[in-house]
């Protein structure tokens, strides 16, 4: 989930934020689709659009000096994502990263956002990741159910210790990068993260899945007090989706 952390960010006064924020936000100023923050390559803000307020209800003034993170690598500058906007509402964005640093006169990176109209019902929605929460996994379910009996695996993580809320969203970012198009993911009321695979397979198919997505999340994350050792044990479950809060309980039973 992309998300706004409002902790201050000392250094902001240096001689390159300044030439940053002007040059750019006379580029950027007029734009009424997109937010777009002018950032330094750590993630402080330098400088917000005003299309920030209209569109996500956030004071772009308030914006700056605090930090960003896109959870975008560089090797994937584009991204869908999740934003809370002013009402705590999650929205669904498309993040777009450009690194400045080729203009010898601007230091920096860009962020746009291209936000969606509509934000996500929140009532079926993880405020901290975005992911489906446990009402949103019975609706879920229910549309899995209408399309048709082919047994499907459902996969449970669970970390061995509370996340910090910042190296919850990374590890949110790397599960959502590991997924199929069609997987469903979820962070149950208890924590644990459920990922419901559709497509026919068997039990042994789903333990590989659940296997090859630890290996994918598990490992060090860079959190706001440094790095945070992530661990996180799986358990998987197969069966019809007609029967997918029971295989989600099931899958919880073996971890």
């Amino acid at each position: 989930m992309l998300t706004l952390d409002a902790r201050p960010v000392p250094d902001l006064d240096g001689p390159a934020a300044p030439t940053v924020a002007l040059r750019v936000s006379a580029a950027l100023a007029a734009t009424q689709s997109r937010v777009c923050l002018v950032c330094e390559p750590g993630g402080t803000v330098l400088w917000a659009s005003g299309s920030a307020l209209p569109l996500l209800g956030l004071d772009p003034g308030a914006l700056v000096g605090t930090r960003v993170d896109t959870h975008i690598d560089a090797d994937q500058p584009t991204a869908p994502a999740f934003v809370l906007d002013a009402d705590g509402r999650p929205r669904r964005i498309d993040v777009h990263r450009t690194d400045l640093m080729d203009d010898a006169d601007v230091r920096g990176v860009l962020v746009e956002w291209v936000v969606h109209p509509q934000p996500i019902v929140a009532a079926h929605r993880d405020v901290l990741t975005g992911l489906l929460n446990d009402g949103g996994l019975v609706g879920a379910a229910d549309e899995l159910a209408a399309a048709g009996d082919e047994p499907l695996a459902v996969l449970r993580l669970r970390a061995d210790r509370p996340l910090p809320d910042d190296v919850l969203r990374h590890v949110t970012e790397r599960l959502r990068r590991a997924l199929r198009a069609d997987d469903v993911a979820a962070r149950l009321a208890d924590g644990d993260l459920v990922i419901v695979c559709p497509g026919h397979c068997t039990l042994a198919d789903a333990a590989g899945l659940a296997q090859r997505l630890r290996s994918r999340v598990n490992g060090p994350v860079r959190g706001a007090d440094g790095l945070f050792g992530v661990r996180l044990a799986g358990a998987a479950s197969v069966g019809p989706p007609s029967a997918l809060a029971d295989l989600v309980r099931l899958a919880g039973d073996r971890l």
